[in-house]
């Protein structure tokens, strides 16, 4: 399960995810359009950018980065 996945089975939009991982991750630089970008496989995800999303949904660093 990729990104857009996890974020749609969460109910999410990029814009509501991004503010709740900059609440919880203050160092985080994931806004809404670098997800979206992310989602749509037009930039990758970096390490620590892998990492905050796994523990946010609670799965690997491998199932964030699967389409």
């Amino acid at each position: 399960m990729g990104l857009k996945k996890y974020r749609v089975k969460t109910g999410l939009n990029s814009y509501e995810l991004s503010k709740r991982l900059k609440s919880i991750y203050t160092k985080t630089d994931l806004t809404h359009r670098k997800l979206q970008d992310i989602e749509n496989k037009k930039t990758s995800c970096t390490k620590e950018n892998q990492q905050d999303l796994a523990e946010f949904f609670n799965t690997t660093e491998e199932n964030i980065t699967k389409v």
